[in-house]
Order: structure tokens, then C-alpha cells, then sequence
């Protein structure tokens, strides 16, 4: 495909596309496939026919599909690396008719939400706050939730057990009217798990109970209790512990690191959790840069995004939401228009940052490889939703790759701003900590 930028006057810009012969034959020859197996020709088995065979049948049909088929592709695809946010859906005209075995070349008109020439990137000063760092203390938290998580419940035998802070108990329950205690309701077998010397049920304490000892108290049925039939009522109620067991917890020592699994000693462990944390400190941190890096940029240099992109934007994003199940697709329409209006500051903030980082990587010249693009389809696991000689299949081919270059673009994008950009270290943590320096103007950001 080659593209030439014809014109361009304020939001239009018209690009002329031709298309190589070996790019129009590749999608003839995907469409002949799909029509092969209804055409029946002497001599060959059935879908074995030759491409004539297929042309005299169904050859305006064919010719239709694939002038369809390229313009929709390659209209995405021109548009998109010649880094065009569109504005709406260009407008296509053919510019030579349509044969196999020959170039095709087709106009594109369209609408872009254009973007100035992004400046100040040469020295790019940001103020923020330091990385955090993982403490010893956090490190003891993390081993003990682990132990915790390998612990036992086993009873406590003995004849002057008593319920203490961190027991688990089985008790036998039940409410009892308060003239004749007269069982109303029983729950044989309930499990409690003893949070704090204040821990109660039904009102009365736990902690300090023995084993088969009975604690009965008058009792205010709450109002959320389950049978409704109770709710209010005052009633007396009875609580008896029948087990005691307690968390033993594995001992601290090199067999519990075993016990996790992936190391060998107590220390291994220790320094496994901690570096787990610092890392993921480190890349919040590294967020926090590119985060205030972005801003900084946005403050010199702000950007328009057209409304039309911006409804467009959000519409998607709540489509995406609904087939991920995290929005109810049966809200009426002015739910929707309400949802949309709150995302909207979230999807322009987006589209912001999208824009100056493509005109960044417009300025510099910043493009993927094939190999790179290559390589981060293959880690995705994307793959075309359509079959090879679906009509669907080039678009989709090409979102994929699109979709690729663009993470890629974006990727190097970042990493050469971040070449440029100056860090103070701020240590009042109660401010704001990924922010540029408020005293800075925008010229001493160029």
C-alpha cells in the first residue's frame, strides 16, 4: 500500500491510496474461496473448481465483497499509520475500477481531530515524591498472614479450658420465651470465631466461658434477623460452649519456607516477599513518573479533543464495559447518558494523553518494526476473530496488527520522554507527590 497526503485545509485532509496487484489478488483469492464450494464444475471434485468456474457464477458478487472489503481495510489502515484521529468515518471514492492482477487506487476525504506541534520535551522537570521502601515490620506482617494461612484448628483439651481472644467455638444456641423458658428457636452447632475479649452472642460474652458451661441473658431480637417473625421481640437468650479449638500456627523456622514452597530457609523467604513488594513500589513509582511527566506536557501544551471523538470514545468504552459484564446493558437511555456524562472526564483525560504522545512519536520519527509488532502479537495470543477466507478477515488482520503497532509506538514513545525528564526528589509526602513544580511556567518546561 503506498498513501500520499494530497491536501489538507484545517479539519480535512484528503490522502490518495493504490493498493499493489498482489494485495488486490490476495483478497480475490480469499473471496473465490468462499464461493468455490457452491459451484459445481465437471471434472474437479466439489470445492475444487477452478477460479473461471467460480467468476462466470458469482463473478459480480466476488468483485463487490472485495471492493468492499479493501476500502473498509485499508481506509482503517491508511488512516492509522498515517496517525490521523479521525474525527468520523472518512469518505471514499475510487479513483480507478477494480480488476485483478491490478493496481487500485481510491481517495480517502476525511475529518481529523488534528494536533499542534508538541513543544517542551526537550527538559521536561517534574517534582515527586520518592519510591516507597519496604520495612522489616511489613516483611513480619506478610510471614505471619502466611503462617496464619498453613495454620491447624485443633481442639484444647483439658478440664479448665477457657474461651480465649482468637478461638474458634462450636456452641449450641437458642432463644427462650421469658416466662417459662420455653425453647422459641435453637441453632445446635453454631461456629463463632472469638475476634476480641468483647466478642458476644445474642448478647452474652464468650471469653472466659468453660466448656458445656450455659450463659442465659434477656436479648432484643435485632431488627435484620433472618426470621422476621422475631424481629423486636425480647426473649431470653441461651449460649453453650461445646468445643474449643485454636489456630497452631507452623513454627517459625526454615521447614515453614519449605512448607510455602519456592524457597528453603526463613531468610530466602524474607527476601522473597520483600523484593515481590519493593518491585511492585518501584513500578507505581514508575507510573507516578510518566504520570507527571504527561501532565506537565498537557499543561504546555493543551489539546482540543473534538466532541464527536470524545462521545465516540465513551460510547465504546460502555459497549467494551457491557459485554465485559461491568455495566447493565438494561438501563434505560438516561441512565446511559448519565454514565456516559461521568466517564466522559476520564475518557478525554485519555484521549489527551493519546494524542500528544502520538504527535510526539509523529515529530521524532518514533515507528514499530515488523519483528516488534510481530512480537507483541504473539505474546498476546491475539488471533483474527474471523476464519482466513471470511470477508472479515483482512479488517480483523489488520486491527490486530494496528492494535500491536500502537502499543509498541506508545511503549518507545514513553521511554524516550522519560530520557528527558528531570525528577526532584520531594519528601513532603502530604502533598502532591506526582505533580510539577507549581512555581514553573510553561516556558521553563521548554
Amino acid at each position: 500500500m503506498r498513501v500520499t497526503a494530497a491536501s489538507r485545509e484545517g479539519e480535512q485532509q484528503t490522502l490518495d491510496v493504490e493498493l499493489s496487484p498482489k494485495e488486490v489478488d490476495e483478497e480475490f483469492g480469499r473471496a473465490y474461496n468462499r464461493y468455490r464450494k457452491s459451484v459445481i464444475a465437471p471434472g474437479f471434485r466439489p470445492g475444487k473448481a477452478l477460479n473461471s468456474a467460480v467468476q462466470r457464477k458469482f463473478g459480480s458478487k466476488v468483485k463487490q465483497e472485495v471492493r468492499e472489503s479493501l476500502l473498509k481495510a485499508y481506509s482503517m489502515l491508511a488512516t492509522q499509520e498515517q496517525n490521523i484521529p479521525l474525527i468520523d468515518s472518512p469518505k471514499v471514492e475510487s479513483l480507478v475500477p477494480l480488476e485483478e492482477s491490478k493496481p487500485f487506487a481510491f481517495r480517502l476525504n476525511v475529518r481529523a481531530n488534528f494536533v499542534p506541534e508538541v513543544r517542551g520535551y526537550d527538559r521536561i522537570h517534574v517534582r515527586i515524591a520518592p519510591a516507597k521502601q519496604v520495612t522489616p515490620e511489613q516483611v513480619d506482617e506478610m510471614i505471619e498472614r502466611l503462617r496464619e494461612s498453613f495454620a491447624v484448628l485443633r481442639p484444647v483439651e483439658g478440664p479448665d479450658v477457657e474461651v480465649k481472644v482468637g478461638n474458634r467455638i462450636t456452641v449450641d444456641a437458642a432463644f427462650l420465651g421469658r416466662e417459662n423458658d420455653e425453647v422459641i428457636v435453637s441453632a445446635p452447632g453454631e461456629s463463632v470465631e472469638v475476634l476480641s475479649a468483647e466478642t458476644r452472642l445474642y448478647g452474652q460474652h464468650l471469653v472466659g466461658r468453660r466448656s458445656e458451661e450455659e450463659a442465659v441473658g434477656d436479648y432484643t431480637v435485632p431488627d435484620d434477623f433472618p426470621d422476621e417473625a422475631l424481629r423486636g421481640r425480647q426473649v431470653r437468650a441461651s449460649v453453650k460452649v461445646k468445643e474449643i479449638k485454636k489456630l497452631n500456627l507452623p513454627p517459625l523456622d526454615d521447614s515453614f519456607a519449605e512448607m510455602v514452597g519456592e524457597t528453603q530457609t526463613l531468610e530466602e523467604l524474607r527476601n522473597l516477599l520483600e523484593h515481590g513488594v519493593q518491585d511492585k513500589y518501584d513500578r507505581e513509582h514508575q507510573q507516578m513518573k510518566e504520570q507527571a511527566m504527561l501532565d506537565r506536557l498537557l499543561e504546555c501544551n493543551p489539546l482540543e479533543v473534538h466532541p464527536k471523538v470524545l462521545k465516540s470514545r465513551t460510547v465504546r468504552m460502555m459497549i467494551g464495559m457491557v459485554e465485559e459484564g461491568l455495566l447493565n446493558k438494561e438501563h434505560s437511555e438516561d441512565e446511559f447518558e448519565a454514565i456516559a456524562r461521568k466517564l466522559e472526564p476520564v475518557v478525554l483525560d485519555t484521549l489527551k494523553r493519546e494524542l500528544l504522545v502520538s504527535q510526539v512519536a509523529l515529530q521524532e520519527g518514533i515507528d514499530a518494526t515488523q519483528d516488534e509488532i510481530d512480537g507483541v502479537v504473539k505474546h498476546s495470543g491475539l488471533r483474527p476473530r474471523a476464519e482466513r477466507n471470511a470477508k472479515d478477515y483482512l479488517i480483523e488482520r489488520f486491527r490486530i496488527t494496528l492494535m500491536a503497532r500502537a502499543k509498541v509506538i506508545d511503549v518507545k514513545t514513553i521511554e524516550f520522554l522519560l530520557t528527558r525528564l528531570e525528577c526532584e526528589l520531594i519528601t513532603d509526602t502530604a502533598g502532591e507527590q506526582a505533580r510539577c513544580d507549581e512555581t514553573e511556567g510553561p516556558q521553563q518546561a521548554q
